[in-house]
């Protein structure tokens, strides 16, 4: 994997995992980046502060379980390839 040969640190968190075990999901991430559990990263929905991204009204949702899965249509390849174009822009 790209991550591993540029020996980047990372955490692997599948999208199922952070929709179904947000708690134990978020905590791995900010004890990555050093930073506290906050019950904010929680409920997105009630952060008052408007994020200034073209997907805001999304950013503002409540974390749900009911996209699990629909990316499966899409093929065992898809992960890699929007990775592989993440990895792209930088």
């Amino acid at each position: 994997m790209a991550l591993e040969r540029l020996r980047l640190n990372h955490r692997i968190i599948g999208y199922e995992s952070l929709l179904t075990q947000p708690d134990k999901s978020l905590r791995i991430c900010l004890e990555a980046m050093a930073l506290p559990m906050q019950e904010g990263v929680l409920h997105p929905e009630r952060n008052q502060r408007i994020p200034i991204t073209l997907s805001h009204s999304q950013a503002r949702q409540p974390l749900r379980t009911t996209s699990i899965g629909r990316w499966h249509h899409l093929g065992p390849a898809s992960g890699a390839q929007i990775l592989a174009l993440f990895l792209q822009a930088f």
